[in-house]
């Protein structure tokens, strides 16, 4: 038994009954998973591999050079059972949050969050002195989480919109008041 796990891509005969060994992928840290783990085969020869017990998971391109790894938070009292890649799409069953908050210099910085959600790709800052005359004064490429935005804007409410890439909105924060900075 080898010292460490990997994956084997094998060929089989029913004619001649045999097996042949055809590629391996062996982690450089000679990973051994002493239960569990899976691989998934990916565009352009690519493999991703869950190292099952040891919380690991890594992805090799078609020659088996390693292009990524990463260990899950707390591995070792954690595992993966098994680890997938896939293009994930996720859209918050709330609303997304806005906070507004004017600096000494009389800029505004407008944080917009949307914990979860995947496919904002622009965020839109409408503001004004009421609720209903709400009107653009601002924009920024979404960032993963909480993109700031600075404005010069007197408003004194907003409200952020999470737009797609396609230029639909996706949702609306609530309209927020302008706080007056520290």
């Amino acid at each position: 038994m080898l010292p460490y796990s990997r994956v084997v891509w094998i060929r089989h005969s029913l004619h001649d009954k045999t097996s042949t060994l055809v590629k391996q992928i062996v982690h450089p840290d000679k990973i051994q998973a002493g239960s569990q783990g899976n691989a998934q085969a990916l565009d352009r020869g690519h493999t991703f591999v869950g190292w099952g017990a040891t919380g690991r998971f890594s992805e090799f391109d078609a020659e088996g050079n390693l292009l990524f790894d990463a260990t899950v938070p707390t591995a070792g009292a954690w595992d993966d059972y098994r680890a997938y890649r896939f293009v994930w799409h996720a859209t918050p069953d709330t609303k997304p949050t806005a906070t507004a908050q004017k600096n000494a210099d009389g800029s505004v910085l407008v944080h917009a969050i949307w914990n979860g959600a995947t496919d904002v790709a622009r965020w839109i800052v409408v503001a004004g002195n009421h609720p209903s005359s709400l009107w653009p004064v601002g924009s920024a490429p979404w960032n993963g989480l909480d993109t700031a935005i600075t404005l010069t804007s007197g408003a004194t409410e907003l409200q952020v919109i999470a737009q797609g890439r396609d230029g639909r909105v996706l949702a609306r924060s609530a309209i927020v008041a302008v706080s007056s900075g520290s």
